[in-house]
């Protein structure tokens, strides 16, 4: 069973079909990839399997449970985790508090508080700030985790980005183009990241990306798209290498 699927997904915004027909399937532990030039669809995609719009037609299921009418705050519980293209980073808080504000309490700002008393809440806390040092520890943030988030490097925001989902202990990850100015340096650091994440915890990953060389050397399974539509899949070789592909990408030209 695969852990993500989105099914005949169509998606009409303001008379302009985005969506026309589009599926996807992502096996457990596994890293598939989405690419296509500028307003083929991939973001609208992400944004009706999170949830942030609702599809016209089609179904979208984690794990076999039809989540396509599930809130984007309950997809996140159940798994399901998301990244944007511009990191949407808290600016004036640090790198550790952007991370303990993504993360699920559940004693702390709830009424429980009231009944369960301040010495759960202090426990939780801790368990969280150990939780989240950790996964700065993993992504080489901690020398920066009381700093202003605001002023991080491109790539920095992208792997708090990464780090705030990680909060939220994901089985699937959307990440809409992570590499995204970002230098050449730390685009190889983030690709072993995702490696790593995905083989030591088992998450599975679903990439938009540009950057081509990046996301085919990453993917298990690669989606190519345009105008709405998946033109090709399957292996990183045999999409690149069909001619509807390069005819969508600048008449032929990658």
């Amino acid at each position: 069973m695969a852990i993500l699927e989105a099914t005949d997904i169509y998606l009409q915004i303001g008379g302009f079909h985005v969506l026309n027909g589009v599926s996807i399937s992502v096996p457990h532990d596994s890293i598939v990839g989405i690419v296509g030039t500028n307003g083929a669809g991939k973001s609208s995609l992400f944004a009706t399997i999170s949830g942030q719009l609702p599809p016209s037609r089609g179904t979208v299921a984690l794990e076999g449970r039809d989540i396509t009418a599930t809130p984007p705050r309950k997809r996140a519980q159940m798994g399901l985790g998301r990244t944007f293209q511009v990191p949407r980073e808290f600016k004036d808080l640090t790198v550790l508090e952007n991370m303990l504000a993504a993360a699920p309490r559940r004693y702390g700002e709830t009424l429980r508080s009231v009944y369960f008393g301040f010495s759960s809440v202090r426990q939780e806390e801790k368990m969280l700030v150990e939780q989240a040092r950790s996964w700065l520890r993993f992504l080489n943030l901690e020398q920066v985790a009381h700093r202003p988030a605001g002023g991080l490097s491109g790539g920095q925001k992208k792997l708090l980005e990464l780090g705030r989902v990680l909060m939220l202990s994901p089985r699937c990850i959307l990440l809409d183009e992570p590499f995204a100015g970002v230098n050449p340096v730390l685009i190889q650091g983030i690709s072993e990241k995702i490696q790593n994440l995905n083989k030591s915890e088992g998450i599975a990953f679903v990439i938009i990306e540009h950057h081509l060389e990046a996301v085919t050397s990453l993917a298990d399974y690669l989606y190519a798209m345009n105008e709405g539509l998946v033109i090709a899949e399957g292996s990183s070789e045999v999409v690149m290498n069909d001619p509807r592909v390069h005819n969508a990408y600048m008449g032929g030209v990658i």
